[in-house]
């Protein structure tokens, strides 16, 4: 999947109207060139786990290749990698006309970033 995604950071709260769906993401980075990273998320008390690799390709769009994988596996790579994860909550925003805002509140810092991917480089 090609991403088109804009980020901002945001020096107050985010708008809680419209929202979607919210849950904790612990996501580990283990490269930055290429982005190779695991990630767990919680939500409602069920976690998913899955490994996640962004490839840039041009004008800030990235290709995309995420898979499921076991929480054993996931333990695993997490175990190899030996470094902290970064823990933060998302809340997807519906803002309009089809478009989502994944705004995520880190829980160490109080930092809050909000992103939204578009469908064409317009």
């Amino acid at each position: 999947m090609i991403e088109r995604e804009r980020r901002w950071k945001l020096k107050s709260s985010f708008p809680t109207e419209n929202i979607i769906d919210k849950f904790i993401i612990e996501q580990t980075y283990a490269n930055v060139k290429p982005d190779l990273r695991i990630r767990k998320i919680t939500k409602e008390n069920k976690e998913e786990f899955s490994h996640c690799a962004k490839y840039y390709i041009e004008d800030g769009d990235r290709e995309e290749v995420e898979q499921k994988i076991s929480k054993e596996r996931y333990e695993r790579i997490f175990k190899s990698i030996n470094k902290k994860s970064v823990v933060k909550e998302r809340t997807i925003i519906d803002i309009s006309e089809g478009l989502h805002a994944e705004v995520d509140s880190f829980l160490d810092t109080g930092d809050i970033v909000i992103e939204v991917e578009f469908k064409t480089k317009e």
